[in-house]
């Protein structure tokens, strides 16, 4: 019955299903007698019905209603099992740094040239999603070093986690070469080496793999400047839905001046007209990254309705003005008081809406929170409602160690009711200079929270707001 309601067929199961609750269960009462039953199902996504019917006589036997199980953690075997977690890091969230300028800062502080840069980014996408399938591409003549690999036996341990490796390159003897190479590094253990040519019309997935999530390529722009149409489209034919493609021109080896200058017919340009999206580079343009996207996903939008949920009735200027300021970039919001005496509190919320809450910018609640005040956390909970909770100075470096609470809390809530979405997001200031950042950041938050629901897709859960960049959390790992 799970397998039905998942993915429709028992092919299809990929997650160890667990059940999870039976709202209403209805016996007929009748005898059955035969052992045998044909269930009949229907699915919501979320949940779903079932009805047991007896083959011989065709009579109903059992009705469950809101039938609801959770999928565990991604099926790839062997993505943490090896892993011991020992601490949350914090790094800017890969997949939100869709412009130059965020990349660009997000590298700051870097070594000046293209090839730490690069390392970078890939540890920043190793860190957004450990468990990666990597393909990497070493498209220069006679060079069979890996970028993943990073020149070091030891795996760094943000990309200890991956799922599956593959170098490949154009020529059989680099090929070989660089098996041979990496024989005995700990860090190319259960690597794949294959000869690929992804200039080739008739290319295809290589045998045995799935679509990776990390796409590598070390080549040269001006070299292969007259095959990016081909190499485009094979690219995405290897590149799951919303992985990412990170190409290295080696040629570039730090950001000059004279590189600075990118002309507008270069590989930035000619990616983004063969469909690539989020397409950007680094200072000087020597590290471009891009993304596979679906093209029929709708974009979530700002005038999803949104209910503001205050605990606390007395005014504040820092709260009202990021209200004001988030309904003038196009949020529509329904604000609710528990303590409204007009008698409009929660019982206008409705089951499964978007709540966003964001009382602990200027003070703490959930470290002495009143009775009535958990009454109303814990209506929304029991409501499946999905939750923005905001904060200030609360991670990373804790101004305000009292605001920390909530992360505490929502973290047993996601392992106790986990079908509701909530993300946790601290940003670094609560003033009016601040402002901006602010409303940039819980607009992010309130579309990922809306984007996921619809898409029926797991949510970052706590994200923080440094320097206008939107930090994620991740596990600092070390080899079990």
């Amino acid at each position: 019955m799970f397998t039905s309601l998942y993915r429709g067929s028992r092919s299809n199961v990929d997650k160890l299903l667990v059940p999870r609750g039976i709202r209403e269960l209805t016996a007929s009462g009748h005898t059955w007698k035969s052992g045998e039953a044909v269930s009949v199902t229907n699915s919501n996504l979320t949940s779903g019905e079932a009805s047991l019917y007896d083959p011989a006589s065709g009579s109903l036997i059992m009705q469950l209603n809101d039938v609801s199980f959770s999928p565990m953690l991604d099926g790839r075997e062997s993505a943490y099992m090896s892993h011991i977690y020992t601490q949350l890091t914090w790094k800017p969230d890969f997949r939100l740094l869709d412009t130059n300028e965020k990349l660009q800062q997000a590298l700051f502080g870097c070594d000046d040239n293209t090839e730490a840069h690069v390392q970078e980014v890939l540890d920043l996408a190793a860190h957004k999603a450990p468990n990666l399938r990597v393909l990497e591409f070493n498209l220069v003549p006679g060079d069979v070093e890996s970028l993943w690999l990073a020149g070091d036996p030891t795996p760094r341990p943000v990309r200890a986690a991956l799922t599956e490796f593959r170098f490949a390159a154009t020529s059989a003897d680099a090929v070989l070469t660089a098996e041979e190479s990496y024989a005995e590094w700990p860090a190319a253990r259960g690597a794949r080496f294959s000869v690929l040519d992804p200039f080739s019309k008739a290319f295809t997935v290589p045998a045995g793999s799935s679509k990776f999530d990390l796409v590598v390529i070390k080549w040269s722009q001006h070299e292969y400047s007259g095959e990016l149409e081909t190499l485009a489209g094979n690219l995405r034919s290897l590149t799951s839905e919303g992985g990412s493609m990170v190409f290295y021109d080696f040629t570039k080896s730090s950001p000059s001046e004279e590189n600075r200058s990118v002309n507008e017919n270069n590989s930035f340009s000619a990616l983004q007209r063969f469909g690539l999206g989020k397409v950007r580079q680094t200072t000087g343009g020597g590290c471009i990254v891009a993304e596979v996207s679906s093209e029929q996903a709708p974009l979530p939008s700002n005038n999803n309705s949104v209910y503001i949920v205050r605990f606390s009735s007395s005014q504040s200027t820092v709260v009202d003005h990021t209200v004001s300021q988030l309904r003038e970039v196009g949020w529509s919001f329904t604000v609710i008081c528990i303590n409204d005496e007009s008698g409009h509190g929660l019982a206008e919320l409705p089951h499964g809406a978007t709540v966003l809450v964001i009382d602990e910018l200027t003070r703490p609640l959930l470290a002495m929170a009143t009775e009535n005040e958990w009454t109303a956390l814990q209506a929304i909970i029991q409501r499946e409602c999905h939750l923005v909770w905001v904060t200030q100075g609360s991670q990373i470096k804790p101004t305000a160690p009292f605001k920390a609470v909530a992360h505490g809390v929502f973290r047993t809530v996601r392992a106790e009711v986990p079908m509701i979405r909530i993300m946790t997001l601290d940003v670094e200031s609560a003033t009016t200079a601040s402002s901006g950042r602010n409303v940039t950041a819980i607009s992010m938050a309130l579309r990922e929270v809306i984007s996921a629901n619809d898409r029926s897709a797991p949510v970052e859960c706590e994200v923080a707001e440094r320097g206008g960049l939107l930090q994620s959390a991740g596990s600092g790992l070390t080899l079990g």
